[in-house]
C-alpha cells in the first residue's frame, strides 16, 4: 500500500479560514467539509464529491489549488486510479505550485503500486 506523503506543505484549515475572512463570492463551506471528511472522518470519497463540486463551480477560485491538492490527497488514500492523472494536472496547471513538492512524493508514492 503507498503512503501518501504528508507534511506542513499539506493544505491547513488555517489556511482555508484565512482566506474565508476576505470578501469572496465563493462558498468555501464545501472546502472545509472536505477537509473534515479527509482528515477527520477518514472518508475520501466524500472528500472528493465535495471538492469536485467546488472545483466545477469555482475552476479558478481563490482555493482552488488547495482544493486539487487535497483530491489528489483523497484519491491516493482510496486508491483511485485516477490520483496520478490529478498529480500531473496539478502540476501543468500549477508548476511553481505551492505544493509541488508534495504533489511529487505522492505521485512517487502511487507509482510504485501496493
Amino acid at each position: 500500500m503507498p503512503q501518501v506523503p504528508t507534511n506542513d506543505e499539506t493544505p491547513s484549515l488555517g489556511r482555508i479560514r484565512r482566506a474565508t475572512r476576505s470578501a469572496s463570492p465563493e462558498d468555501l463551506g464545501p472546502l472545509l467539509d472536505a477537509m473534515r471528511a479527509l482528515r477527520v472522518e477518514q472518508n475520501p470519497v466524500r472528500a472528493r464529491a465535495l471538492l469536485s463540486a467546488y472545483l466545477d463551480r469555482h475552476p479558478k477560485g481563490k482555493l482552488s489549488e488547495e482544493a486539487l491538492v487535497m483530491s489528489i490527497e483523497a484519491a491516493a488514500v482510496h486508491h483511485d486510479s485516477d490520483a496520478q492523472a490529478l498529480a500531473a494536472s496539478y502540476l501543468k496547471l500549477y508548476p511553481r505550485g505551492t505544493f509541488r513538492g508534495l504533489v511529487e512524493r505522492t505521485l512517487a508514492a502511487t507509482s510504485k503500486g501496493p
